[in-house]
């Protein structure tokens, strides 16, 4: 509505000039028609009337220049007039953006002194934009770089952007992360005039990123806490687990409280001490304390009496602390003077089993929900490792049980069959023993020894027991018991080297063995312990077709084939039991190394 009032008060103004300019023209063009005729010296009444006539024509033709003239006039007036419009209401927007935009967007001289800055910097500063334009950029940034945003505008004159982190200084004195980019203003001589850039908090998207690593971080804890726990096959590595959740969530203290019927009580050496309070003076989360302790029975129904929120702190409240974390069966968090805490349950099959607890000093604020989340996992994946450890050792437990029955059945068919393979499992399992073999592998050992003549059950007892030389028939007979074994174990579903030491425990290690004739490095150690075991309990014992060989005989055979059929190791370890009577051979069984149960 403005710009229609301008335009239609220009159109009276420019209308008003073209008749004063017609009116000028009219009384000039009159005056020099005078002068004419005055001085060509034309009669009076002729002269007037053609000077008339020649004034209207004139004036007709002065009228037409005239008006078509100030009607372009008009139309270049009204297009300047719509561009000023058009450029005002730019102008607005663009100011109305830089004064709401969040950014800073400002304006230096050469020297980084504030010639223009929006809005925006009062919020991010705390100064109001008059203060900050009587002074130097380096007023508002921190110490740390008050020389050095300075001496990067001088550095980078001639580059066209340029980005920089830095922390700005805010008039309370708190800092604010800052992006800072930059660009030169020159001249048209080339010469610079200053700097104008825009500056952005990104104290949100520091706050981003630093939640974003952290999360990665206890990913990392997690994946890495699985990673061991899957790996467990045996001893569960409180300790260890602990540790690396203390130092990734930086805890000082940490403890794991589990009832006496779980497995892997007995980790003596990983107990420090027993659990104290965090201390929010001298706690730290670089060197945690790590406990591990196992509740007795009698404690089962309840804890010491200390208060959970007290500041008697010590065993007595962490096991308050898993009492209130059985009875409601959740995750109980917990804060007193001195520290924070963070008890989470142990279920086991969905029954309660203990408690993993955490401890920090009050002054870190506590537990965040990211750290509960992974503290929460660390503990279920703990729960899941005992459980699926528990069904194993039952497992276990059933199959060993199956095996023994298995070996007691061949009773009916040959009855020495079965006292040589137990005494077998006593032997390699003590000689193993010596070689290093873990609890675990020693206990298939003993599997593989209870089954390693299962297939002699298809051999007729009156070849096995005959007293007399066999036949080249019925040796072929003999020889194939430990195909026939290995074929009757296959539906068992037995670890591969078990079946292994059914097949191979006949072959030796030149390949003059049956059935495959395979040589050393095909033939694991557990098998090889066996085989040669096998040998000297064979040698050892009474046959129906022959008396039991004598000490020197057996050490002469180990001696002999050493390092040719037998593996040096077993042969040593064997001669050495054998001359210092460690092992009882023959028909006891009483050895030094129980059997399993």
């Amino acid at each position: 509505m403005a710009g229609e009032i301008v335009r239609k008060d220009s159109k009276v103004q420019i209308r008003q000039l073209e008749a004063l300019i017609l009116l000028m023209a009219g009384a000039t063009l009159a005056s020099l028609q005078i002068v004419h005729y005055i001085l060509l010296g034309t009669g009076t009444a002729t002269t007037a009337f053609q000077m008339l006539l020649d004034w209207l024509f004139g004036m007709a033709v002065i009228t037409l220049l005239v008006h078509f003239s100030f009607r372009e006039i008009f139309k270049i007036h009204n297009e300047l007039v719509l561009q000023r419009e058009q450029a005002t209401k730019a102008e607005k927007r663009i100011q109305h953006i830089i004064d709401t935009t969040q950014d800073i967007i400002f304006t230096l001289d050469s020297e980084g002194n504030f010639t223009f800055a929006n809005k925006a910097i009062e919020e991010v500063s705390g100064y109001t934009i008059d203060k900050i334009l009587t002074n130097n950029i380096r007023y508002l940034l921190s110490p740390e770089y008050k020389t050095f945003v300075p001496d990067q505008l001088k550095r980078f004159k001639e580059v066209a952007g340029r980005h920089l982190y830095v922390d700005l200084m805010k008039e309370n004195g708190t800092l604010v992360p800052i992006e800072l980019s930059f660009m030169p203003m020159k001249n048209r001589d080339g010469g610079l005039t200053g700097f104008q850039g825009i500056a952005r908090d990104v104290s949100e998207r520091k706050e981003v990123e630093k939640a974003q690593r952290e999360k990665e971080k206890y990913l990392k804890a997690i994946a890495r806490v699985g990673q061991i726990l899957l790996e467990t096959r045996k001893d569960i590595p409180y300790k260890k687990i602990l540790e690396i959740l203390c130092h990734t969530s930086e805890i000082n203290n940490a403890f794991i409280m589990l009832g006496d019927d779980l497995p892997d009580k007995n980790q003596d050496s990983n107990i420090v001490s027993k659990p104290e309070p965090c201390s929010s003076s001298d706690g730290n989360p670089e060197n945690p304390k790590v406990y591990i302790s196992y509740t007795d029975k009698e404690d089962k129904g309840g804890g010491t009496g200390a208060s959970v929120t007290g500041d008697s702190g010590g065993e007595g409240v962490a096991k308050d602390l898993m009492q209130l974390s059985k009875k409601e069966g959740t995750i109980v968090s917990t804060c007193n003077g001195n520290s924070s805490n963070l008890i989470l349950p142990v279920m086991v099959n969905s029954e309660f089993a203990g408690v993993v607890g955490f401890e920090k000093p009050v002054a870190s604020n506590g537990f965040k929900p990211v750290e509960i989340n992974l503290l929460a996992t660390s503990a279920t994946m703990l729960a899941q490792t005992i459980e699926r450890q528990n069904a194993g050792k039952q497992i276990k437990q059933h199959f060993v049980h199956l095996t023994k029955v298995m070996s007691k059945a061949m009773l009916a068919v040959d009855p020495y069959t079965v006292s040589h393979q137990e005494r077998l499992a006593s032997l390699a399992a003590f000689v193993g023993e010596r070689l290093g073999l873990k609890d675990d592998e020693l206990e298939w050992l003993q599997v593989g020894a209870l089954l390693h003549d299962i297939g002699k059950a298809a051999i007729p007892n009156t070849i096995l027991s005959k007293p007399g030389k066999l036949t080249d028939e019925e040796w072929v007979l003999i020889r194939s018991h430990v195909k026939r074994g290995y074929e009757m174990l296959q539906g068992m579903n037995l670890p591969e080297h078990v079946m292994n030491m059914v097949m191979n425990h006949h072959e030796r290690l030149n390949g003059s063995g049956y059935p495959h004739g395979i040589r050393k490095d095909q033939l694991s150690l557990e098998t090889r312990i066996l085989g040669i075991c096998d040998v000297v309990e064979a040698m050892s014992s009474h046959r129906p077709y022959r008396p039991a060989r004598k000490k020197d005989d057996i050490i002469e055979e180990l001696q002999t084939g050493r390092d040719k059929l037998y593996d040096a190791r077993v042969v040593d370890v064997l001669v050495d039991v054998i001359e210092r009577n460690e092992f009882a051979f023959g028909y006891q069984t009483a050895d030094l190394v129980p059997a399993m149960n």
